[in-house]
């Protein structure tokens, strides 16, 4: 790796398995060229690289995490990046690597950096209450590493805005991943405000039968927010810079469920009639 890449630093390195090479290191790292450059390398035991990626200049890592996220069987990793000189609240890039028999396929998050793609459909704008909390199966014993109960009740008096020129969210941050050098939780309260201007949506159609990605259904989602509900979805969206929440859209309701993948837990949001609430006709 040495060879490969001179003047690492802020480097944090963990073993974990791969299913497709084994047992292997996964390295998120820093190089300096003009500006800063994250990289994140996949290694075998000789230190040869299998796989290694870089992101965009000035940004550095808020934390990486290894989850089977499309329920494939096979362990997927996400970074979450940050700009230099910006505080963390400010925004986060997400990059999602899917592992496969194949090896690593990036998603297409990677593809829009850089370019706005605004292709959520005006209806679908305005001002959401949370009413519901929807925990996953085995909550309890994760509470209080992921979100506290304390928090979800917190976010039942969260309202989200999800207009053409602004968004902003919340969340809680409690959950650590592998980065060794982020500052693990000290608030009582982790609870976070994201708060974008740019407003940069992602819109994908999705039917019960598809989720997620496409691959097999998510029934941890079915189960924690109904039949009725997940039978509704047809689409799902998400801002660029909160990346880690994915919202569904509902067929015929003035409703959204909201899914963190940051916390493994899910929210219904409803439409208000005030604020920045329905569109009018």
């Amino acid at each position: 790796m040495a060879d490969r890449l001179s003047d690492l630093h802020e480097v944090s390195a963990i073993r974990i398995d791969s299913k497709a090479w084994g047992s292997v290191g996964l390295v998120t790292a820093t190089s300096n060229d003009k500006r800063s450059v994250p990289w994140i390398l996949i290694l075998d035991d000789a230190g040869e690289i299998l796989y290694h990626t870089t992101f965009p200049n000035d940004m550095y890592y808020w934390d990486v995490f290894v989850d089977d996220l499309d329920q494939d069987g096979w362990p997927d990793v996400w970074t979450v990046l940050c700009l230099r000189g910006v505080s963390p609240e400010r925004g986060y890039l997400v990059n999602i690597f899917y592992q496969t028999d194949g090896g690593i396929r990036e998603s297409e998050r990677e593809e829009q950096w850089g370019r706005k793609y605004n292709h959520l459909l005006k209806e679908y704008f305005g001002e959401y209450q949370v009413t519901r909390f929807c925990p996953t199966e085995g909550y309890d014993d994760i509470s209080e590493s992921v979100m506290t109960k304390q928090e979800a009740e917190e976010m039942l008096e969260k309202r989200f805005v999800i207009k053409d020129d602004l968004f902003v969210a919340y969340d809680s941050q409690r959950r650590m991943g592998t980065r060794q050098d982020r500052e693990p939780p000290v608030k009582d309260n982790m609870i976070t405000e994201y708060h974008d201007t740019g407003a940069w949506y992602v819109w994908q159609p999705a039917l019960p039968e598809t989720l997620i990605h496409k691959t097999c259904p998510d029934e941890k989602l079915r189960r924690a927010v109904g039949e009725e509900n997940y039978g509704k979805i047809n689409g799902v969206f998400y801002d660029a810079y909160a990346g880690w929440q994915q919202f569904y859209m509902l067929e015929g309701e003035e409703k959204l469920i909201m899914h963190s993948m940051l916390t493994g837990q899910n929210f219904i949001l409803e439409k208000t009639a005030d604020g920045f609430g329905r569109e009018e006709a």
